[in-house]
């Protein structure tokens, strides 16, 4: 088996979109913005996390939050609707971590999730088991 493990840290390009799957596990789709080594570039990362990393990231971070993330390379496959395939690479979050306080980054941490929306993309269930759950302690703003 060949070694698959990358991480970044960056910020949240948008609010996190949250969803569950069709088997009732939460997960959360969002964009980081991580920057080069120059000032003109920055990659943009797509991320999907599952289940307690989901949870977290979607409980406390906002837009504009600063995080560092630790995960897989996935290869998504899709075709539209002329038939013609497409495939990008995004980021399944295993582990994440906070690296600013609420108010370092402008925002409060809501106390109840906000309503889900959906993610765009195929479903995590057609695709691929989700992202083993592991605890994390809840970080303290």
């Amino acid at each position: 088996m060949d070694f698959n493990s990358v991480g970044f840290i960056g910020r949240l390009t948008d609010d996190p979109k949250f969803a569950m799957s069709q088997n009732g596990k939460p997960w959360v789709q969002f964009t980081i913005a991580n920057n080069g080594m120059k000032d003109d570039d920055v990659n943009f990362i797509e991320c999907k996390a599952f289940n307690g990393p989901a949870n977290l990231i979607n409980q406390y971070c906002k837009k504009g939050m600063r995080v560092a993330i630790k995960g897989t390379l996935r290869q998504e496959k899709w075709a539209d609707q002329s038939g013609l395939k497409h495939s990008k690479l995004i980021v399944i979050v295993d582990e994440v971590q906070f690296l600013e306080k609420a108010k370092e980054s402008g925002f409060k941490p809501e106390v109840a999730a906000p309503t889900p929306s959906a993610p765009t993309g195929p479903s995590p269930d057609s695709q691929y088991t989700a992202a083993p759950s592991f605890s994390m302690p809840t970080p303290q703003f």
